[in-house]
């Protein structure tokens, strides 16, 4: 089953508790439901095209499919403080990664635009390193970064956005 979410617009002014955002919910090549978070906390508001909460094959099947998905590690410091482990995925809980991992690459697109980014050892999944002043990247650019670094070069974040690069 192929699941995505379309069109998916984060609204940072109105972000306060959970991130404030709409998008379309995608299975199989056909719309869904359209999800939105109001940004105040609580859970997203999914609304299946099909109108029957409850008995939407589209709610059951991606139930079931989130349901399937191994847990996600609980990466909350109070929540770890407290003994809690990893959290099932559920319908909630993707569609939240799933928004955030959408918006961050948008983010890393457009800083690319401008500017060389990398992960060195020791970075987090989501930080990176810039340089100053803006140096724009360039495969010599790539090769002398590569040279410099070695091992310790995770990834140049650019090289993700390249035409033909997956």
């Amino acid at each position: 089953m192929k699941v995505e979410l379309r069109k998916v617009k984060v609204y940072d002014g109105l972000s306060r508790e959970t991130t404030a955002f709409n998008a379309e919910l995608w299975i199989d090549g056909k719309l869904a439901a359209t999800c939105m978070n109001d940004g105040g906390g609580g859970d997203h508001m999914i609304r299946y095209v099909d109108r029957h909460h409850g008995q939407s094959a589209f709610e059951d099947a991606f139930n079931a499919w989130t349901k399937a998905m191994p847990p996600v590690p609980c990466e909350d410091d109070w929540a770890i403080e407290r003994g809690f482990g990893p959290l099932e995925m559920d319908a909630d809980l993707w569609i939240g990664e799933e928004v955030e991992r959408i918006a961050l690459e948008k983010q890393l697109r457009r800083s690319c635009g401008r500017n060389t980014l990398i992960r060195l050892e020791g970075d987090g999944p989501n930080e990176w390193r810039t340089f100053k002043p803006a140096m724009k990247y360039t495969p010599e650019f790539g090769a002398k970064l590569r040279a410099k670094h070695g091992a310790k070069l995770i990834e140049i974040i650019n090289e993700r956005f390249a035409k033909g690069a997956k």
